[in-house]
């Protein structure tokens, strides 16, 4: 009976130790990527958020003000970027998620080249990015609300809905490249 408390207190040990492990790794993770954003996208800030369901997944924010100082009061944010990290066990397991989603979707999924391992663009546009680095799975949603950008108003549905593609595509790439120094150390 004594062994069997041992050995049941030792597997609890061990598991409560791997948990903290986790979330250790997804606090640096989230740390990360605020640094470099925060350093290198002057106007931009992250917070953290609370992933639904996985315990060891990174859910990040990050947006800018307006550019427009009389306009910031009026909204929240013109440009976002909303990034969610899947922190797997290991290579394989990443791999094989993301040759599954690549085949469930093909229709919807563009193959990209020169981000992490493996990359696709989704969603309106293509301009979303899901990719995979090493053991991990990031995933980039953007949001323009080129409406009020201090022009913006004063642009046709037609050329807001340009602007909004053009900003969302260019978005897309450039945090999926941030996301891809920071990940560089796990």
């Amino acid at each position: 009976m004594h062994r069997m408390n041992v050995i049941s207190l030792g597997l609890l040990l061990l598991l409560v130790c791997h948990q903290a492990q986790g979330q250790s790794e997804s606090d640096r993770i989230s740390d990360n990527i605020k640094g470099l954003i925060e350093r290198t996208e002057a106007g931009w800030t992250c917070e953290r958020g609370q992933p639904l369901g996985n315990q060891t997944a990174v859910l990040v924010g990050c947006h800018t003000s307006s550019p427009d100082r009389r306009v910031a009061s009026l909204i929240k944010h013109p440009r976002s970027v909303a990034i969610h990290i899947d922190c797997l066990d290991s290579v394989e397991d990443s791999r094989r998620i993301m040759q599954s989603l690549a085949r469930k979707h093909a229709s919807e999924y563009q193959q990209l080249d020169g981000l992490g391992d493996e990359a696709y663009g989704w969603g309106m546009d293509k301009a979303d990015i899901v990719m995979r680095k090493g053991r991990f799975i990031l995933w980039i949603h953007t949001n323009a609300s080129v409406e009020d950008d201090p022009d913006g108003r004063a642009l046709n549905l037609e050329a807001r809905s340009a602007r909004r593609r053009l900003e969302r595509l260019r978005l897309a790439p450039e945090f999926a490249r941030h996301l891809l120094v920071a990940m560089n150390s796990f």
